[in-house]
């Protein structure tokens, strides 16, 4: 069987009109046939003459069955002669001819025959069957689904070489009979498929010699697809102006059938046409078109029955996508989206200008009157009001519009900022004068000149919500300068809006604005693209501050005071206590107080030194005295009582083996530490942060506390100086000598968190923390729970409905969470009965037909406090080069959750997704401008609108304690009047590249954590170390390897690939009776000790048929269309060993001869890819599967891929949590799920968020209480 390989580039470009007919004929894959007539044309050249009718199979014909295809594609069968089309794969056919192929002339050839011919079987005389010959490889769902995957891989590993340039794989094929085919429609779907027994086909061209025959199937349908989409875009449109709108269509019908198509065909081939219009109409309206009533005038006659599917191809969309919307979210998205959006619920209320201009025009100032030249400073001279030139009046407090320069202190813009309508944004900034002055320099001419000091804004555009942004709309930044007041352009009138979530920013000129009318409602942070509402906390409002620094209040602006209260970042410290004997007790470094006897986080002096950009492991230790030095911050030295973690010494002594550390008496926690008599000076710029330390030295009561991740416990305790895990002595409960002021600052935290713990454990709090409530919380896209179980965990997050229209999926959310109503259905129906009147209102229908009393209405208005969501990522796929064909009814499911916020206004949300979705690409329709970022522009200039303070950015689930490298592109904020949650720091390490930089719109390179962290990363031996070991068999002596003793081992194979290998039943012991490590109690906290671990299995392969197992014969395809299981075993015992390892009489011909694309560049490293124990899951999965591109999914150290309660544990799933579904399935949902660590880690951070609001608002409390020193 013949290969051809192509190379496609990963460069994204815009769409652009199609190529000539020779760049597209040498882009595609050519095969060398036998034609009867004009053998020796060029590949290049199309021919528009001299007709060719007959056609000659290759030598080879028998090799290019089409059972054999399926093995050079996937490497192992596919379903043959499935009763359902919906199980059939979907593929591609290119240079394609069809023939007859029970009829053959005397020299062999076949007759060409056109698709058209193809007639349903009862009713057609002609009994021939109908062939093809062409080039075929996969679809692009499923190239898709590998590049996404493989991405993933690249991105989460960024050690491997990854896959490299994505590879098309053209096979050589004779298809030998066709069943039917089915067409687009035009609107959703424009493409013409072919279905076989085993297979669908999607053409692309046909071959040189086919194209004049294929001419009569492909005008008349892909003209009734134009015009079925010309009626819908402009149903006002007459037919005449449709007719002149063919010639756009002229250079596709060259590429395709080698000539250019003309109106005359509309007429001869009517009868098809309107035949397919007929059709149509059953998913589109047309009765408003006059193109499709005109057309109609003339009836063509009855068309033949053709053979066409009553079923359209698996994934392909035969109607307009559903995208339900409010109509906020329809006026800010319409325009990136082909699909008409289906709008409901009531028009927004925008805020009133003439209501409020003069309530917040400025900020509240008292004017002095301080005459001219009152308040001097050396040559400057400050003042209240300035009349500059004799006609420009400016005042401290007055907002202007300046000139662009260089004098705004900002960071080089990557690209200049996009264009808005308002056109005094277009060529201005925005200022608020704080200070007005004049120098005086004799050296200079003019001697005197006269400036201001401002804090800038910005227009939206200069911001990450680009060309989205609103034309009226300014934010705050902390970003300021002195200006010469000749760059002032005009004064400008700014409304400051507070928390009002009620009502939106005007966003049109309709509202009556002018040019030089602002709305202000965010401050916007420059460095990580957030935006804060004017109710949040300035950085500096809480911190201490040096008023030594700040000047007289006329000369006063907060971003300099700011700036000075940060101005420690570079290392400055100041003594805030000093004993009598100037013996300095409390320093204030980073805006933190520090004081002795606290505990903190700090890096070793030789660490910090290096330079190396590698992440680094904070130690831990206390703080004994400092050594300060004011005049010289570089001196400046911490006396540190250092505190070692308990389980490098276990980890020393028992890493003999690499598998895992043996049991020993001392179980691995990796929050328990040890205290030595050492102590070390270390610069005070190598101070990260605080933390807790308790003294609890019994662990079995440490593994059931879910403690914070700052919170460690002394267990041991060492005289030795280099101490050994024998040295180490339990303590004895003696409580250590910590500073007060902090253990009071913590003891008022537990106090408000005690609460929440309580409700996480199911427990009711206190009666004098009985107000403690938890959020009611929707969950959209729910998945089997993962996110939610993560944010459940916090006590904070109560889930009360949840939409999931997997039934499977939604049986396992049910169990798991029993307190939900679970609307097993589209998220669109649910969107649509959420937003229609009450009166409106239908029963929403359950998709699974076991379910009788499901939920009947959506929550009313008012009801839901929070909403989470995670919307299919598959379209927002870094390496999707189809990603301007991708279904809208896909990427559009961001739109209904947004439209849910803009409906309910939650007090929280949190959407996720792929961090691919910073490339997703839009057409503006009406300009027809590329929109880069557009999916994120929609979702932040959607949520800023309706008053919401958002962070965003890309996160890494191995940094909070999942075992698993897994990236996501995270949204979260709260409702104007709510804090807004921090971001939460990371608290394991990983020595690999996290993956978590990114570049935002505006150009500036953003990460909002770095990787150093205390706590050594979740690896794969420490997740399912515990789990009893099992290994394949498979029934062939050439690869039988020998059995160990008192492993289990399990038929690897079965008949159909259909069965499971391993505990199935009521599965087995754990290995070990108590858990070892830390990660293995959490999984293990709601099992009994004699309660048997499930789901311990695998998938099987099939079993090869009709093989030879006394020698391996590569022209035998019977033998390699099954030997995944072999492969499998053939891999050695070795970490990261991948299918390069595997003896090349048993791997594929493609991944290991250098003849190949592959071969050469060693493409897809992570087939067959064995793990690595002290290392990390890749990526999760749909399916394990260890011939996909993602494939490194074999077990470290047994001969076999992962089990099912395996890839639950690199999620962080627990072992009691119940998955419902056949294995397929329960697959699908674990790799669908979100890391359970990263949840709960962004759980805490919602909950001190509310804490934080309740002890500011409610209780009067500034939270954190800054404390210097005990009375």
């Amino acid at each position: 069987m013949s290969t051809i390989s192509g190379t496609s580039s990963r460069k994204r470009t815009a769409p652009s009109p199609p190529p000539s007919v020779s760049e597209r004929s040498s882009k595609r894959s050519r095969l060398h046939v036998q034609v009867e007539e004009n053998a020796g044309a060029s590949a290049d050249t199309v021919p528009v003459a001299g007709r060719q009718t007959h056609f000659k199979l290759p030598p080879n014909a028998e090799e290019l069955s089409e059972a054999n295809l399926a093995v050079l594609l996937n490497g192992e069968e596919e379903p043959e002669n499935a009763q359902d089309s919906n199980l059939l794969p979907v593929r591609r056919l290119s240079n394609f001819t069809f023939f007859y192929a029970d009829t053959t002339r005397v020299d062999g050839a076949h007759d060409f025959v056109g698709l058209e011919k193809l007639l349903r079987k009862e009713v057609s005389k002609d009994r021939r069957a109908i062939a093809a010959h062409g080039a075929a490889r996969k679809d692009d769902a499923d190239l898709d689904e590998a590049a996404f995957e493989g991405n993933a891989e690249a991105e989460d590993n960024p050690d491997d070489p990854g896959p490299g340039p994505l590879q098309f794989q053209y096979c050589e094929v004779i298809l030998e009979s066709i069943e039917c085919w089915w067409i687009g429609n035009g609107v959703s779907n424009a493409d013409m498929y072919i279905r076989t027994k085993s297979a669908w086909y999607l053409l692309e061209e046909p071959s040189d010699s086919y194209r004049k025959t294929f001419t009569r199937f492909w005008i008349p349908h892909r003209l009734s697809q134009a015009m079925a989409d010309y009626a819908l875009k402009a149903s006002e449109n007459p037919y005449k102006m449709f007719c002149e709108s063919i010639h756009t269509l002229i250079p596709e019908s060259t590429i395709v059938i080698g000539r250019q198509i003309t109106v005359n065909d509309l007429d001869v081939h009517r009868s098809v046409i309107q035949d397919d219009l007929k059709r149509n109409s059953e998913f589109f309206n047309f009765s408003g078109s006059k193109v499709i009533k005109q057309y109609f005038q003339i009836k063509g006659a009855t068309p033949p029955p053709f053979a066409r599917s009553p079923h359209a191809p698996p994934g392909v969309e035969i109607s307009a996508p559903r995208i339900v919307v409010s109509r906020l979210v329809q006026f800010i998205a319409q325009r990136y989206f082909k699909t008409q959006l289906e709008v409901a619920g009531p028009s927004p209320k925008h805020l009133s200008w003439e209501k409020q201009a003069e309530h917040n025009q400025t900020f509240d100032i008292r004017q002095l009157d301080l005459g001219r030249d009152e308040l001097r400073d050396g040559s400057i001279k400050y003042y209240e009001s300035i009349t500059f030139e004799g006609k420009y009046h400016y005042k401290v407090g007055d907002y202007v519009a300046t000139v662009t320069g260089k004098y705004k202190e900002l960071e080089e813009r990557a690209r200049p900022p996009p264009l808005s309508t308002n056109q005094l944004a277009n060529t201005s900034w925005f200022a608020r004068i704080h200070r007005l002055f004049m120098t005086f320099d004799q050296t200079l001419q003019p001697p005197r000149r006269h400036w201001a000091h401002v804090q800038w804004f910005d227009h939206g555009t200069m911001t990450d919500l680009g060309e989205l942004a609103a034309p009226n709309e300014l934010f705050e930044t902390y970003n300021c300068s002195d200006i010469g007041l000749a760059t002032i352009k005009k004064h400008i009138s700014i409304q400051f809006v507070k928390c009002d979530s009620s009502k939106t920013i005007p966003t049109a000129h309709t509202e009556g604005l002018g040019d030089d009318q602002f709305f202000c409602r965010y401050m916007y942070h420059t460095d990580d693209g957030s935006y804060h509402d004017l109710s949040q906390p300035k950085p500096f409002d809480l911190a201490p501050r040096d008023t030594s620094k700040l000047g007289n209040r006329l000369i006063q602006c907060p971003v300099c005071d700011a700036k000075v209260s940060f101005d420690r970042e570079e290392g400055a410290v100041t003594p805030i206590k000093k004993t009598t004997f100037g013996i300095v007790r409390s320093i204030l470094f980073k805006n933190t107080p520090y004081h002795r006897k606290d505990t903190v986080f700090y890096y070793d002096d030789e660490e910090t030194t290096e330079m190396t950009v590698k992440p680094r492991q904070l130690k831990i230790g206390i703080v004994r005295g400092w050594s300060v030095d004011e005049q010289r911050n570089t001196s400046n030295l911490c006396s540190i009582q250092k505190l070692g973690y308990r389980d490098d010494l276990v980890r020393i002594e028992t890493l003999a083996t690499t598998i895992l550390p043996a049991p020993t008496d001392l179980p691995l926690d990796e929050r328990c530490l040890y205290i030595t008599r050492e102590f070390v000076n270390v610069p005070i710029k190598n101070l990260e942060r605080h933390c807790v330390v308790h003294c609890i030295p019994d662990w079995q009561e440490l593994s059931k506390l879910d403690s914070e991740p700052n919170h460690f416990f002394i267990t041991h305790l060492t005289e030795s100086l280099t101490p050994t895990a024998r040295d180490l002595v339990p303590i004895q409960g003696t409580p250590l000598d910590l500073c007060k002021i902090c253990a009071i600052r913590e003891q008022n935290w537990k106090l408000f968190r005690e609460p929440y713990k309580r409700l996480a454990a199911g427990k009711r709090p206190a009666r004098r923390l009985a107000k403690v409530t938890q959020l009611k919380t929707l969950d959209l896209f729910s998945g089997a729970g993962g996110l939610a179980h993560g944010l459940r965990k916090s006590g904070l997050f109560s889930f009360r409905w949840a939409i999931e229209n997997d039934i499977h999926t939604a049986r396992t959310y049910r169990f798991n969470f029993p307190e939900a109503k679970v609307f097993t259905q589209d998220v669109n129906v649910c969107a649509a009965n959420a937003l229609s009147p009450v009166s409106e209102r239908k029963r929403i229908p359950s998709l699974d037909i076991n379910i009788r009393n499901g939920p009947d209405h959506m929550p009313a208005k008012g009801e839901v406090e929070a909403i989470i969501a995670g919307p299919p990522c598959p379209d927002f796929s870094n390496q999707n080069i189809y990603r301007y064909k991708a279904g809208e009814s896909s990427t559009g499911l961001v739109l209904p959750t947004l439209s849910l916020i803009d409906f309910y206004r939650p007090q929280f949300f949190m959407i996720e997704n792929v961090p691919g979705m910073l490339r997703h690409e839009a057409v503006e329709q009406e300009t027809g401008e590329l929109v880069e970022f557009a999916m994120v522009k929609i979702i932040l200039r959607s949520l800023t609108t309706l008053g919401y303070s958002v962070r965003w950015g890309v996160f890494n689930s191995v940094n909070y304690g999942s075992p698993q490298l897994r990236t996501r592109m995270i949204f979260y904020g709260s409702r104007g009047g709510y804090r807004l949650p921090d971001i939460p720091i990371p608290t394991h390490l990983t020595h690999t590249n996290p993956c978590v930089a990114y570049t935002r719109f505006t150009g500036t390179a953003t990460k909002l954590t770095e990787p150093d962290a205390p706590l050594p990363g979740a690896s794969i031996a420490t997740s399912i170390g515990d789990l009893p070991a099992f290994e394949w068999k498979v029934d062939d002596p050439v690869t039988y390897t020998p059995r160990r003793v008192g492993v289990p081992v399990f038929l690897g194979e079965s008949e159909r690939g259909a069965g499971l290998a391993g505990f199935t039943g009521e599965g087995v012991r754990y290995a070990q009776q108590a858990p070892v490590t830390l990660y293995q109690a959490r999984a293990r906290a709601q099992v009994e000790p004699d309660e048997k671990v499930t789901l311990h299995v695998t998938r099987t392969f099939a079993k090869g048929r009709g093989r030879k197992a006394e020698r391996y014969d590569l022209e035998c395809f019977s033998f390699l269309n099954r030997i995944t299981g072999f492969r499998v075993m053939s891999v050695p015992l070795l970490a990261k060993a991948d299918h390069r390892k595997i003896p090349r009489e048993l791997n594929d011909w493609a991944h290991s001869n250098a003849l190949s694309a592959a071969g050469r560049t060693q493409w897809a490293p992570g087939r067959y890819g064995r793990l690595d124990w002290q290392g990390f899951f890749q990526s999760a999965i749909t399916r394990i599967d260890p011939t996909a591109k993602q494939g490194r999914v074999l077990h470290p150290s047994q001969r076999r891929v992962l089990s099912i309660r395996e890839a639950a544990r690199s999620q962080g799933l627990p072992d009691h949590y119940s998955i419902f579904g056949n294995a397929r399935s329960v697959t699908r949902q674990i790799g669908n799920s979100f890391p359970v660590q990263l949840a709960e880690a962004f759980g805490r951070v919602f909950r001190d968020a509310v804490i934080c609001h309740r002890a500011w608002h409610e209780l009067g409390v500034r939270w954190p209480e800054w404390q210097m020193e005990p009375e």
